[in-house]
């Protein structure tokens, strides 16, 4: 039996399939409805994406930010939330307590 998350997911993950499509309406809406059900239901693309074989592929890209100001952390936090992605600190930031 499948969850309500589940039957989410699979929502998402058929809206992410069209997006790919050749009519640029289509694949349109099917991105807006896609960001709409990550919104709604407090999902990030990582929860929800899977590559050909149905794995979720770790997604971790390592940008070397020197943050020196607590607002830079704080603006590069709210940047990601906003485009579904996370922020790691890896404790080399000579900022102090920047993005927490």
């Amino acid at each position: 039996m499948t969850t309500d998350k589940e039957k989410v997911v699979e929502l998402i993950q058929k809206c992410l399939r069209l997006s790919e499509s050749s009519n640029e309406y289509e694949a349109a809406l099917a991105l807006e409805k896609t960001q709409e059900l990550l919104e709604k239901y407090n999902l990030t693309m990582e929860e929800v994406k899977t590559d050909e074989a149905g794995n979720n592929p770790p997604e971790l890209v390592n940008e070397g930010i020197g943050l020196y100001a607590n607002w830079q952390g704080h603006l590069v936090g709210v940047i990601a939330k906003h485009n579904f992605c996370k922020v790691i600190l890896d404790g080399k930031n000579k900022g102090g307590n920047v993005g927490k």
